[in-house]
């Protein structure tokens, strides 16, 4: 007999689900109920705060654009015009084109500079018309030398960064990173030094030097313990920078040197003698002269093959320890660099050189001490009395 006391229930019906493929994707792919509001964000996407699908397509920034398309034509010109600028040899010119420019876009900071050297490239051609990119000569050079000025600025603060975790995987876009951005540190203009050099002008000679050379340091400081470290110097030869670290196997070598080296070396023998008997601190001195000896090294070797990127061969050789003495404006270590700058100057061909050595000997005058002037005469001469004979274009080949 049924419990009289007990309640009875109504039966309970369930809601009809009418099924409806109008629901936004994102409602779909969570498995809910949209309300199908097609001209606005539906009210669960809102609630959740996820993009519905129903949403209008937002405007496009302006300056993200242009800024998108503004790097778009950087690398272009890059892989078409600038790399085959850095080297007069075919496999080296494909390698910057295609497999730097790929390590380049897995790594921010490489890439930045990439685009960099690209727009001093394009403001160097707009400047000496030669229109060699498809930009339109005839609009101001502003826009890509504050785009150069930007991506280098943001290569080189990651750089630094990046440099403090050197190992066997960031090894490989440090060391292009760092290859490239010693171009474009000669490839930016120096108005500021020429302002600065003018009488009566705010601007100190010796803070732009400080700076020219800060850089420098920088820029180099890692190259020494990467080179000298047999273990990354092997990954890096296995690696995607393989042309670079092997870039006097690509060159051709001649049996004759330059005419003009002997005099060099005669010079840089002066200077080493020089600075044993001028300087007080012995360490000094065996770092300057060991420093000298592999300038000395690269020297012959620029002279055999007459390829000039062989020039770089001294910031990867160079000990860590004359760069402290370089940082602290040591005049044996700045007399040194000044012969360097003797050695860049042989690139006068490429763009990027610029006036770059001559702006650097300029600038010593102004700050080396008295004592040391006379052995900063040669350089001197080497550089400014050569720039004042050579006519636009032409490639000075010895020194």
């Amino acid at each position: 007999m049924a419990d009289s006391g007990r309640a009875i229930r109504p039966a309970v019906t369930r809601r009809k689900h009418l099924k409806s493929r109008k629901g936004c994707l994102q409602c779909k792919k969570r498995k809910i109920k949209c309300d199908e509001n097609g001209s606005v964000s539906c009210a669960q996407c809102v609630k959740s705060r996820y993009t519905c699908s129903f949403a209008p397509p937002q405007a496009v920034d302006s300056t993200f654009s242009m800024n998108g398309v503004l790097d778009m034509e950087l690398l272009h010109n890059f892989t078409s015009m600038t790399a085959a600028s850095l080297t007069d040899y075919p496999e080296i010119q494909r390698f910057f084109s295609f497999e730097f420019v790929q390590l380049a876009l897995k790594n921010d900071y490489l890439l930045h500079c990439v685009l960099s050297l690209s727009a001093f490239h394009i403001v160097y051609n707009h400047r000496n018309e030669k229109p060699l990119t498809e930009c339109n000569v005839g609009e101001s050079a502003d826009k890509y030398l504050m785009a150069a000025h930007c991506h280098y600025d943001n290569a080189l603060k990651g750089f630094r960064c990046s440099l403090s975790h050197l190992n066997s995987d960031s090894c490989h876009a440090l060391f292009g990173c760092a290859f490239l951005l010693f171009i474009v540190s000669l490839s930016r203009p120096s108005e500021i030094f020429h302002k600065a050099a003018q009488p009566g002008s705010s601007v100190d000679v010796g803070l732009w030097l400080d700076l020219q050379i800060s850089e420098w340091i920088i820029l180099t400081k890692g190259l020494p313990s990467i080179v000298q470290h047999e273990e990354l110097l092997a990954t890096l030869r296995a690696g995607p920078l393989a042309p670079i670290m092997t870039l006097r196997d690509h060159v051709s070598t001649s049996e004759k040197t330059d005419p003009s080296m002997n005099h060099t070396l005669f010079h840089l023998q002066s200077l080493s003698e020089a600075i044993r008997e001028k300087s007080s601190d012995s360490r000094v001195v065996e770092i300057c002269h060991a420093s000298i000896q592999t300038l000395r090294d690269v020297l012959i070797e620029v002279s055999l093959s007459q390829d000039v990127a062989l020039s770089f061969l001294w910031p990867m050789r160079v000990h860590p320890d004359y760069l402290v003495l370089l940082g602290e404006r040591r005049p044996e270590a700045m007399l040194v660099f000044a012969y360097h700058c003797v050695l860049l100057h042989q690139m006068s061909a490429r763009w990027f050189t610029q006036d770059w050595p001559e702006s650097m000997l300029e600038s010593m005058k102004y700050t080396l001490d008295d004592a040391w002037m006379p052995l900063l005469k040669w350089p001197l001469d080497a550089v400014l009395n050569d720039r004042q004979n050579m006519t636009p274009g032409s490639a000075y080949n010895g020194i």
